[in-house]
């Protein structure tokens, strides 16, 4: 609780520690060996998005990776979402391809969204077929369209149901009357969406909008998850 160092013991892939007795919180912090490439089976390849919410950017709090760590060849130290990305990572929730590219801007699908929330409440699915049966059978999805890009309304939609199987769902929910766009959001993301706005989870862009239906770039996926994942 004090930001002691806890030490481990055992060696090779296998550590243990004592767990503290009390509520605290604990963070690892790995380095990698450039040798070894492990199975970054949710990467994407998809088209680039050029668009940006600036309110995306690294919140409060966010670890920032030194100077030595960078992790993938295409998203700098001072990428405005690196801390995030770095987060994602380490957590085991988002990977990169086998040659050390994230694709901050390429977009994110269902099937990698599906892959990515079964990880962060504690699945780990062998394949995208296995994350698509576990979204599936969680009320996640109906497992169409896995190539698909998914939306800001869609995501928040399912970071909304995913704080309800965690049983972290709070009564916060704030008004969206002050988006000039907020009749465009669907009637059936209006309740995940006024939740998110509420929570911090996400934002409106500098000209007063959300964007509902704008697609997600893998870089602006990171930030929202690590939002969810500080204030759920």
């Amino acid at each position: 609780a004090g930001g002691g160092i806890i030490n481990t013991t055992g060696s090779g892939n296998r550590r243990t520690f004592t767990m503290p007795a009390g509520k605290v919180e604990i963070r690892a912090t790995f380095s990698r060996i450039v040798s070894s490439f492990p199975d970054w089976s949710d990467s994407s390849s998809g088209a680039s998005s050029h668009w940006t919410d600036p309110s995306q950017t690294a919140i409060q709090g966010v670890p920032r990776p030194g100077a030595s760590q960078q992790l993938f060849y295409d998203v700098p130290i001072g990428h405005w979402a690196a801390g995030e990305i770095s987060w994602a990572n380490q957590m085991g929730y988002m990977n990169g391809d086998r040659w050390g590219v994230f694709d901050p801007d390429g977009t994110m699908t269902f099937q990698q969204m599906w892959m990515v929330l079964a990880r962060v409440n504690g699945y780990w699915p062998s394949s995208m077929e296995d994350a698509k049966r576990w979204a599936v059978e969680g009320g996640f999805a109906e497992g169409a369209n896995p190539t698909t890009a998914i939306t800001r309304h869609q995501m928040v939609t399912a970071l909304f149901r995913c704080a309800r199987l965690m049983g972290n769902m709070n009564n916060n929910y704030a008004s969206l009357a002050g988006y000039t766009d907020s009749r465009t959001v669907p009637a059936s993301a209006r309740n995940a969406m006024e939740w998110a706005v509420a929570n911090g989870i996400i934002g409106g862009t500098s000209n007063g909008r959300l964007e509902p239906n704008q697609t997600i770039t893998r870089a602006q996926f990171a930030v929202i998850l690590y939002r969810f994942g500080q204030r759920v």
